[in-house]
């Protein structure tokens, strides 16, 4: 089974706030959307959705390594770290197949995102049994 994320900065918490519920509205579970605030913010509710700093972590590579845990092929994010450091929003949300990855897409377009991407993560089947 696959899954797909689309992912997008955004520039302001409104414009975080404004997606998150435009995703919410259009049916995507609160579970399957985060949002990533910018290193100089502590934690909010964005919607309804539990939003984080980045994750922190001194050594180098410590905010790329929570971006990949989110799913994020690691060239973008490198990119996303250094938007993130400089005060805009990363907001995530995974969609189950192609017609929910599209009306993700609009929505973050709508909702003026820029370096709006996404990535496949594939779950490995469970192993048959004898």
């Amino acid at each position: 089974m696959s899954k797909t994320s689309v992912f997008g900065i955004v520039k302001s918490h409104s414009q975080a706030e404004q997606i998150v519920e435009g995703l919410q509205d259009a049916g995507f579970p609160v579970s399957e959307i985060s949002v990533l605030l910018p290193d100089n913010e502590g934690k909010h509710d964005i919607g309804h959705v539990k939003a984080t700093k980045a994750p922190e972590g001194a050594t180098t590579g410590g905010v790329v390594g929570g971006l990949i845990g989110l799913g994020i092929p690691e060239i973008e994010a490198k990119r996303y770290e250094g938007k993130l450091k400089s005060g805009n929003y990363l907001v995530a949300v995974h969609a189950k197949d192609g017609d929910e990855e599209d009306r993700a897409k609009e929505i973050f377009e709508n909702g003026g995102a820029e370096d709006i991407c996404t990535s496949s993560m594939s779950k490995a089947p469970a192993e048959a049994r004898a």
